[in-house]
């Protein structure tokens, strides 16, 4: 790392990364020092978009305006009114912000300095991953445009969830596997791109779980990720899984995509297994979300996945009893392997 990185990635951005990332930031932190201010500062700029995106306080297509506004000025192409749009929405206290969220937006000058702080190659990363975030919350929002309580809008196809999947997580395994590329190891061109495509899966992997997971209540505001067109295979319609009666027809669609996930984090334990077993930290924090990806699963097997009251969470003692395991359980390389396969521990 960089002087000039060092001096601009402080402290104070540590903070707010801790403020915004809640258990992540345990994943964060874990990260090799060649790294992990690229990935923080990513993570950062992801959620300041995140923010721009969710809040309802500004009409729709203010909101798209100024997530697009955000990002040409990460990737350095806004203009002038682009940046007094932008400026509104940073500068606004009406969007009740919790105090976290607030400093985040207050510091993006300072969080996209840092980003030009770092090398060439680095920033062109980060500018992708940023370009395809946004423009998949982009797409998210102007298909869901007409979603509210009682209405129900869906994806039409399989290719158009893919298409989400990739371009909100997909996406960020893709630039993680590539930042650390960079900065850590090398692999033969032909093992490196296999490595880039199980990360790739690994993202969408854990972004399937988020939509499986969320089902219910993105239902509840009017938001249907199961498209169409695979929901006409049990004769349903988005709006009947509205009622809760209609489960067990549901359940066929809804357990093949648990097995997708699942194939998913296949490819994802393949892709830790191939992160060279000198960088245990950074084995062990790319291993997390998938053995808490695997416990959801788990318990979405279990679940009514069509009640809105149920939501499917890892207890914070489970998340904290699966760090403290994976770290004791690394130097056992076959029980480590078998954990990344089954999530047992």
């Amino acid at each position: 790392m960089s002087n000039i990185t060092k001096s601009l990635y402080n402290k104070e951005l540590d903070e707010i990364l801790k403020g915004v990332s809640r258990s992540f930031y345990l994943t964060l932190r874990s990260l090799p020092e060649q790294v992990r201010p690229q990935i923080s500062v990513a993570y950062l700029i992801a959620r300041i978009a995140d923010t721009i995106a969710d809040t309802e306080a500004i009409p729709l297509e203010e909101r798209i305006q100024t997530l697009i506004a955000f990002r040409e000025k990460v990737d350095g192409t806004i203009n002038k009114d682009g940046e007094t749009l932008l400026s509104r929405f940073l500068t606004a206290e009406k969007f009740n912000c919790s105090p976290s969220e607030t400093l985040l937006l207050q510091s993006t000058d300072k969080i996209i300095r840092t980003m030009h702080s770092f090398e060439d190659s680095d920033i062109d990363l980060i500018c992708l991953v940023i370009k395809r975030i946004t423009r998949g919350q982009e797409l998210d929002l102007r298909r869901f445009s007409d979603a509210r309580d009682g209405k129900i809008v869906a994806l039409n196809t399989e290719d158009e969830l893919d298409e989400y999947t990739y371009l909100v997580a997909g996406c960020v395994g893709e630039f993680w596997t590539k930042i650390c590329i960079n900065h850590l190891f090398t692999f033969q061109q032909k093992d490196e791109q296999a490595i880039i495509n199980n990360g790739i899966k690994y993202g969408k992997g854990l972004q399937l779980i988020n939509i499986l997971r969320d089902l219910p209540r993105d239902l509840k505001i009017g938001r249907c990720y199961l498209p169409v067109e695979t929901l006409k295979t049990e004769k349903l319609h988005p709006e009947d899984l509205l009622n809760p009666e209609n489960e067990p027809k549901v359940r066929p669609i809804y357990n093949n995509y648990i097995a997708k996930a699942r194939g998913y984090l296949v490819s994802g334990a393949e892709y830790i297994r191939t992160i060279p077993r000198t960088y245990a930290k950074l084995r062990i924090a790319t291993a997390l979300p998938l053995l808490i990806g695997i416990k959801t699963l788990n318990k979405l097997t279990e679940e009514r996945i069509l009640n809105p009251e149920i939501k499917v969470k890892i207890s914070r003692f489970e998340v904290w009893k699966t760090v403290v395991m994976s770290v004791l359980m690394y130097p056992f390389e076959n029980i480590f392997s078998r954990m990344l396969n089954s999530g047992e521990i």
